[in-house]
């Protein structure tokens, strides 16, 4: 290696970078055994009614991502409730059409 020194000093400066960058929020919000109430707050957005029977619900929630960049970005959840209670969720990212023809 002819040039350590400047090596050493490209890879200080990027993770310098790196560790100034403030980090996207992906964190879940949504834990086991919410109601339908708590979760909606939770996401910040209303839950949409999917299908199932009372007690027994698929809801979906839509929401803009928290993350940077040029294209709008919408996440969707998919929420399962068994008894009243949240027993799972999916979470999905796809990107928002600009123009639509």
């Amino acid at each position: 290696m002819r040039y350590p020194l400047a090596s050493f000093l490209c890879i200080g400066m990027f993770s310098a970078f790196c560790a100034t960058q403030e980090p996207v929020d992906n964190i879940v919000p949504l834990a086991f055994g919410m109601t339908a109430e708590t979760a909606s707050a939770a996401l910040g957005a209303p839950l949409a009614y999917v299908r199932g029977r009372p007690g027994s619900e698929t809801f979906i929630a839509d929401r803009m991502a928290a993350i940077p960049g040029l294209y709008p970005v919408e996440e969707r959840y998919s929420l399962q409730f068994r008894r009243g209670r949240l027993s799972g969720w999916k979470r999905q990212w796809q990107l928002r059409r600009l123009f639509v023809l």
